[in-house]
Parts: C-alpha cells; sequence; structure tokens
C-alpha cells in the first residue's frame, strides 16, 4: 500500500494562495487609488468600483483552500495572507497626507506650494534696496491656524507638509544672504495663553501683541535691526506688521524708528508702496524687514514687485489728508466676507480733509476707490475716520473717461456732497 500523504505536503486537495493573481489585484487596486487623484468627477464612481472588484477579486480569485495542514503552516498561511494587505495599509497611511493635498489641489481647494517664486522677489527686492543702501531681512511668520488643529479648514495645508515648504523657502533665501528667522516657536510659545488670543484663533488680541513685542524687538535685533539711533526701519507685512510695529515703538525704550507698513486688501503687493512712497518709506531708512506669512513665502503666485511705478502723470497730485468720513459698516456686515452682496466689487466714497500737498490745504475732497473686491472688504472699506493718510489723486472725471468700465461698477456709501471737488484714489498708505 502507498503511503499517505505527509500533512504539511500539497496534495491535489490542498491549494495555496495564488500570489501572482493575489498581487496583480492589488497592484491593479492601488493603481487606481493613484488614478483616483487626476480622475474628472464624472468617472470617479466608476474607479470606485473598480478598485472594489480588484480587491474583492485579489481575496476570492487569488485564494485557494487549505483543507488539510498543520496548526503551524495554517498560521504560515494566514500571515502571508495578512502580510500583503498590511503592507498596502502602511503605504496608504504614508502617502495619504500627500494624497489628501493633491485632491484638494485638483479640486481647487488647496494652493499648489512653490519656493521659486517667494525667493525670486525676495532677491529682486534685495538687489533694489541695496543699490539704496537699504539692508533686507525675511521674518516668517506661522499661519496661526497651524498652532490651534481645531480651526484649521479643508482649505489649509496640512501642517507636515506646509512646513517642509516653509523650510525650504527660507532656507533658500539665506543661501542668497539674506537674513532669515521664523517666528513659528515664539508664537508657539504663547499659544497655550487664551487671554492673548480672541476666540477665532487667527487674531491676536492688543494683551498679546503687547506680550510679544520685547521678545519681537530682541529677534529682529538678531536680524541686524537696529534703534532709531541708526537709521529708521520699516517693518512691512500683513495687518499684523502694523501692530507689531506700533506696539514695540509704544513699549520698548529706542525703538521709536520703527515703522510699520500694512498691505491693505493685497498683501502680494506690500512691497510696492516702498518705491509709490519712498520718502515715507526708503529716505533715511537703514533695514526693511518683510514680515511673510508661511502661505506667502510658498505661494506660486505672489505678484512681481513694481519698482518703477508710474506716477508721471502731469494730473496727479500728492497730499497728506485726515479721513473725514468713511464707509461705516454695520455689525452685521462687519466681517471680511459678504456672501450676501449681489456684486463682486463696489466703490467706496471717502470724505478727506487735505492738511498738505498738491492740492490746497484745508480743502475738503472726495476720494473714490474699491471698497470691495471679489466681495471682500478692500482696505478703503475698512478705513476709519480720523485716520491720516498718505495719497497719490487722479481726478475723477479724466480718470473715467480713460476708463469707462468704472462707470458700471456698483457704487456703495455715496456721498450727498456734490460740490467737493472728486478724485480718484490711485494710490495710499497710512501714516504711523
Amino acid at each position: 500500500m502507498a503511503p499517505l500523504p505527509s500533512p504539511t505536503e500539497s496534495g491535489p486537495d490542498v491549494s495555496d494562495w495564488g500570489w501572482k493573481r493575489l498581487f496583480g489585484w492589488l497592484g491593479l487596486s492601488q493603481l487606481g487609488l493613484i488614478l483616483f487623484i487626476w480622475c474628472p468627477m464624472a468617472l470617479r464612481w466608476p474607479l470606485r468600483i473598480l478598485i472594489l472588484t480588484a480587491v474583492f477579486l485579489a481575496v476570492s480569485v487569488g485564494a485557494g483552500r487549505v483543507r488539510r495542514a498543520t496548526p503551524e503552516r495554517r498560521l504560515r498561511v494566514a500571515a502571508a495572507t495578512v502580510a500583503p494587505f498590511l503592507a498596502l495599509g502602511v503605504l496608504n497611511a504614508a502617502i495619504a497626507p500627500y494624497w489628501k493635498v493633491k485632491v484638494g489641489q485638483v479640486e481647487g481647494r488647496l494652493p499648489v506650494p512653490s519656493t521659486d517664486v517667494s525667493v525670486e522677489r525676495v532677491v529682486s527686492l534685495r538687489d533694489e534696496l541695496r543699490d539704496r543702501g537699504v539692508n533686507l531681512s525675511v521674518l516668517a511668520l506661522p499661519h496661526f491656524r497651524s498652532l490651534f488643529p481645531e480651526h484649521r479648514s479643508n482649505r489649509d495645508l496640512p501642517v507636515p507638509v506646509e512646513a517642509k515648504f516653509v523650510a525650504q523657502a527660507l532656507e533658500r533665501i539665506e543661501d542668497t544672504g539674506v537674513a532669515v528667522l521664523d517666528l513659528t516657536a515664539l508664537i508657539q510659545d504663547h499659544a497655550g495663553i487664551p487671554s492673548l488670543w480672541h476666540d477665532d484663533r487667527i487674531h491676536l488680541r492688543p494683551e498679546g501683541f503687547e506680550r510679544l513685542a520685547e521678545p519681537l524687538a530682541a529677534e529682529l535685533a538678531g536680524l541686524g535691526v537696529k534703534p532709531s539711533d541708526s537709521g529708521k526701519s520699516v517693518l512691512m507685512g500683513n495687518c499684523f506688521a502694523g501692530f507689531f510695529a506700533s506696539t514695540i515703538r509704544e513699549r520698548v525704550p529706542g525703538w521709536n524708528g520703527l515703522r510699520g507698513l500694512t498691505a491693505f486688501g493685497d498683501l502680494g503687493r506690500v512691497a510696492d508702496a516702498l518705491f509709490l512712497f519712498p520718502e515715507e518709506y526708503l529716505d533715511g531708512t537703514a533695514h526693511v524687514v518683510w514680515l511673510m506669512p508661511h502661505e506667502q513665502l510658498i505661494s506660486s503666485s505672489l505678484p512681481r514687485i513694481n519698482f518703477h511705478p508710474d506716477l508721471d502723470d502731469k494730473a496727479m497730485k500728492a497730499a497728506v489728508v485726515e479721513v473725514t468720513s468713511a464707509l461705516a459698516w454695520g455689525r452685521r456686515e462687519e466681517k471680511e466676507r459678504l456672501p450676501t452682496l449681489p456684486y463682486a466689487n463696489g466703490l467706496v466714497t471717502i470724505g478727506m480733509r487735505v492738511l498738505e500737498g498738491d492740492v490746497a490745504r484745508e480743502t475738503d475732497v472726495i476720494g473714490l476707490g474699491y471698497g470691495i473686491k471679489d466681495r471682500e472688504l478692500a482696505g478703503l472699506g475698512r478705513l476709519k475716520t480720523g485716520k491720516r493718510l498718505k495719497i497719490h489723486l487722479l481726478p475723477f472725471d479724466a480718470f473715467l473717461s480713460k476708463n469707462p468700465k468704472i462707470a458700471a461698477e456698483y457704487r456703495l456709501n455715496d456721498s450727498d456732497d456734490h460740490e467737493s471737488p472728486r478724485f480718484w484714489i490711485h494710490s495710499w498708505t497710512e501714516i504711523r
């Protein structure tokens, strides 16, 4: 009689996994998962079905049945069965953050980060300022929502992805000879103090600016910025640049020469104001510090800096004015976005009294400009009475004749004063 087959040997009634078919179907499902990112919306449901079908076939077709085996063999087969799925899970977990980012970018929810643009802009500004004898440094400001993950939205890049690109941008800028400093550690040290923050966790209270004034002044000194006795310094950037500059001037002795330059409604063009108002920000200036939010450092759409603005129009008038009447938003409308507005852009009229300049002193004039851009309040929409501005004005009728489309824009807060001269606000900056 022939001997019986060993339990560890395969016979005609014992079948193992069809490994080639198993890995083939798993590979097809993984390929479908990767292609899912670039698929148009109409093809995504069929692709979902394909992925699920491939996984099912990997199990049902690729698998056999072990009818007779020792416990050790069963354990080995079970381990071999689970291993590919564990490996696939680990792989997907590793690429999940980048996969989500790519999906968000394809759908238009997330920006496409780039370090090339910000580096080019910083280098071009460095060269222009160097010719004027002015030093440039970069101060990186973290997105405050990155310190409070519960306040981040699906339109924010994952913190690890953003941090990776920010580090690359700062390293490349530093390699060009521009001093850089990231404020993430300083801000993070104060993130756990609720009294310093508004409820939205993206704005500091006045107490927060006061608390950060001295350590920030120390950081500026580390960048080579010196107090006022060795020349005026300019801290330019978003609204935090203005608040930080004014708070440091008031709270830290010896820093009364620090000026704040704030972008109103167009952060990407804040550097343009240096050259629109050189007597205000460049004459006698020793150091310019560019406070760049992280999202600006990795932006691929940062506009070029206009080093030679067109201010040669003979009709243009420069003046220093005080705002006497401004757009008064009610509390319900006092917010960044106004989704209920039936128009994307709106003009605003600003009442102003001339203090000095090319227009007769003590003359009351009306300035017109954009108060709303793309359903967001622009800088002129946020102005309050009593503010002093340095401003470039064009006669409104002459400007309207060259730009007839302006007449079609919806005009807000139209003044009842039809006797005062009317001007188009070409450019402006707040005197701090």
